[in-house]
């Protein structure tokens, strides 16, 4: 795979190579620096652009800000695509964020492991298990790390098809089935128990009976989706900060970061 430099002087170059003498992953530090061959190929166009292919890549979706961009991208028009049909062939689409409570200097590995097993024991629950059987669900699951005023901050995206569009009514059953499991396996994580209000939010995106004839409307709504499920690496701004954000500030000189 060739990659692109703008006159060596890209940001994503500049945090490349700190993550190069910084990194604790192999791959990450292998990314762009060691040949996979015998030699390296220098490419050119008419605009000034320069590309080098003969290098390993790491395809980092969590650590590398050459490779996660490109391959979260790829995801999340992939996911786009399917959404769209999900919505073509009238189904029902709910986007779920599952949080645990936490605060400045809990330690992130702990955090993690608990969003993951919490969200494996709602997956496990037997009324969950009922209540996607009984409607056919599908559905697909992400992770996101932030960084705010709290500390580390993992939680699940979740995004559901239903059969049949749902009523707002049944998505707010559906938001209490899934805080009964995920509030339980918190608590028995050792965290304090997550908020009814912020704990588990559920919004029912395609928002009741919809037909492909009204699939331009989703549009816009369901690219966004799957950005908020997929591209972790362009979380920029509101209360938290997303990881990219705090490597560009650690190479910016930012010692905290």
């Amino acid at each position: 795979m060739a990659a692109q430099v703008r006159g060596g002087k890209s940001a994503v170059y500049d945090q490349l190579r700190w993550l190069w003498l910084w990194s604790s992953l192999a791959g990450v530090r292998k990314c762009m620096r060691v040949r996979y061959g015998p030699g390296v190929d220098v490419f050119g166009d008419d605009s000034g652009n320069v590309y080098f292919g003969g290098f390993c890549r790491c395809h980092s979706v969590w650590a590398c800000p050459l490779c996660a961009p490109a391959v979260r991208a790829g995801q999340a028009k992939q996911m786009a695509r399917e959404l769209v049909q999900v919505v073509k062939d009238g189904k029902g689409l709910v986007f779920s964020t599952l949080t645990v409570p936490h605060d400045q200097g809990d330690s992130l590995s702990a955090l993690f492991t608990a969003t993951s097993k919490a969200w494996a024991d709602v997956r496990a629950d037997r009324a969950v298990r009922a209540w996607m059987g009984d409607l056919g669900v599908h559905w697909r699951r992400t992770t996101e790390v932030t960084y705010g005023q709290s500390g580390f901050h993992p939680h699940v995206h979740a995004v559901m098809v239903t059969g049949v569009p749902l009523e707002r009514a049944d998505v707010k059953e559906l938001r209490s089935m899934l805080f009964v499991p995920w509030c339980s396996s918190v608590k028995r994580s050792g965290w304090r128990p997550p908020s009814e209000s912020y704990g588990v939010q559920t919004i029912n995106v395609t928002g009741g009976a919809v037909g492909a004839e009204k699939v331009a409307q989703y549009m816009t709504k369901i690219q966004g989706l799957a950005s908020e499920m997929l591209r972790m690496d362009r979380k920029t701004g509101g209360k938290t900060r997303g990881m990219f954000t705090v490597l560009a500030d650690a190479v910016a000189g930012d010692e905290w970061a």
